[in-house]
């Protein structure tokens, strides 16, 4: 039985590499799929430059991993 546990997200991690200018260029790599209960809890749409951004804040429920931590950001549809 699945359970809450229903929506798939994928863990990523920050990665730091060195750009042709001398600073430093973020990316992100999949660290992990997990099995998470996600609950929307606000969001906030705006235009910006002629483009629609969009935000979501949720509550998220996962089994505990020991590499779950702020550095960390979870990917969600």
């Amino acid at each position: 039985m699945i359970g809450k546990l229903r929506q798939r997200l994928i863990l990523q991690g920050r990665v730091e590499s060195a750009d042709a200018g001398g600073g430093v260029a973020l990316s992100w790599s999949d660290i992990a799929e997990v099995w998470a209960e996600v609950t929307p809890q606000a969001g906030v749409e705006a235009v910006q430059a002629m483009h629609l951004r969009g935000s979501m804040r949720a509550r998220v429920r996962l089994r505990y991993r020991p590499d779950v931590n702020s550095e960390r950001r979870f990917l969600f549809k």
